[in-house]
């Protein structure tokens, strides 16, 4: 049987042919040779050459395809009005490995409706059959003017557009960068739509509201179901923060706060009827970035469990509560927990008992950051904070002391125990 002497050839020489034949950067040693400018239909019929020809042809296809959709095999959308210019520079061949969608969306492209047309235009005739995943960042554009352009019924096309392209869709993150316009006229309620749009569907899971944003803007995101992550940023106006925590209690896994304060942090655990609120699924609970001083200690729950799955505290404020009400119930699940709280707050939770003997089972990682800089009676502390040591040696696998003198002072106890 006739053997071709092409089939014989070494791999990276057949790669070399083959980029000649599509016209595509050669050389051996080319310093970005992805910049394929060759669509997979042409590629496509060199698959039936032969064996070695087809492996080679299926390497350049993938190589292509990882060199528009990078390592995470997603694509951007770049809706901004920034953008002078807009370039699909995706093949419709490529759409199938998609697996996550970005899309990036200013504050001015919506109001003055110009979102739909730029979408439509450039990205319109995508079809993203495998992507399983949306993530919407609308944040702060230029100023707005629509230019006498109908504004009616835009931002409900938008969002139809955008579920057409996505049929399979099941999962999308909501994130608002920046604190929007003020919310006067039609162009503002076009924002509105859009969010709601996007917010009221049981495929939103994630919600990241990353500015303290305007009251018409929680609102539009309300009544929002399902959320399994939620990121805000919580001050004394943000009652209707709260109504979506509540909400969403059941679904929620993860739960990051900044710029917290005490004065209405208690809501976060307790409703507008004074019941407390349980958040049973939730395993990670952040707060973070805030320069909150120390509240009163008064007690804010007497005896309710509000996290009873959770896994990681971390709270890069000074502890905000006057009692237990983080640590209830979670004993045999807690792994990580970094403080932030003077000796005060550290005796406070001991003496509640969460630090007990053989309580925290599961713990791994215990990181405290005590606040203050001058203690009266360092033995004392160092004291509580051995005790607190002993009890959950058996599984601690990590422990930080932020503070140096405390660091130096347990190194210095923990020493003449060896």
């Amino acid at each position: 049987m006739f053997t071709s002497p092409f089939q014989t050839l070494p791999p990276l020489i057949i790669d070399q042919v083959l980029r000649y034949i599509l016209l595509l950067p050669t050389g051996l040693h080319s310093v970005s040779p992805f910049t394929i400018s060759a669509s997979n239909d042409d590629i496509r019929p060199l698959y039936h050459t032969c064996h070695a020809w087809r492996s080679a042809a299926l390497t350049l296809m993938f190589a292509r395809c990882k060199a528009v959709l990078g390592e995470t095999v997603s694509f951007s959308l770049n809706l901004n009005k920034s953008a002078s210019h807009i370039s699909n520079s995706l093949d419709a061949h490529l759409t199938q490995y998609v697996k996550t969608i970005t899309m990036n969306i200013d504050y001015t492209c919506i109001a003055d409706g110009s979102v739909l047309s730029r979408l439509e235009s450039s990205y319109g005739m995508l079809y993203f059959t495998n992507a399983h995943s949306l993530v919407v960042e609308i944040r702060v554009g230029d100023s707005c003017h629509t230019g006498g352009l109908e504004l009616s019924g835009i931002a409900e096309r938008t969002v139809q557009l955008i579920k057409d392209m996505t049929p399979p869709l099941n999962n999308i993150r909501l994130c608002i960068k920046d604190d929007a316009p003020e919310s006067e006229g039609e162009q503002y309620r076009q924002l509105q739509t859009l969010i709601q749009g996007l917010t009221r569907t049981p495929l939103l899971s994630h919600l990241e509201l990353a500015h303290p944003c305007k009251q018409y803007i929680i609102e539009s995101c309300s009544p929002v179901c399902n959320l399994t992550t939620l990121t805000c940023v919580w001050d004394k106006s943000c009652e209707s923060l709260a109504h979506i925590m509540h909400a969403n209690a059941n679904s929620l896994l993860e739960l990051y706060i900044s710029y917290a304060s005490f004065d209405n942090l208690e809501r976060l655990v307790v409703d507008e009827h004074g019941y407390p609120v349980v958040y049973p699924h939730l395993a990670t609970l952040f707060f973070r970035d805030t320069g909150t001083e120390a509240n009163d200690y008064s007690p804010v729950l007497e005896s309710a469990a509000p996290f009873p799955q959770l896994r990681v505290f971390q709270s890069q404020i000074m502890y905000p509560f006057g009692d237990d009400t983080v640590f209830r119930g979670n004993a045999s699940s807690l792994e990580d927990i970094y403080l932030m709280g003077d000796y005060k707050i550290i005796k406070m939770l001991y003496g509640c008992g969460v630090f007990a003997q053989g309580r925290l089972k599961s713990l791994r990682k215990l990181m405290v950051a005590d606040s203050v800089v001058e203690i009266d009676n360092v033995d004392a502390v160092i004291g509580t904070y051995m005790t607190v040591i002993d009890n959950v040696l058996p599984s601690l696998k990590e422990l930080r002391a932020l503070d140096a003198d405390i660091s130096n002072a347990l190194i210095a106890s923990l020493t003449d125990r060896i």
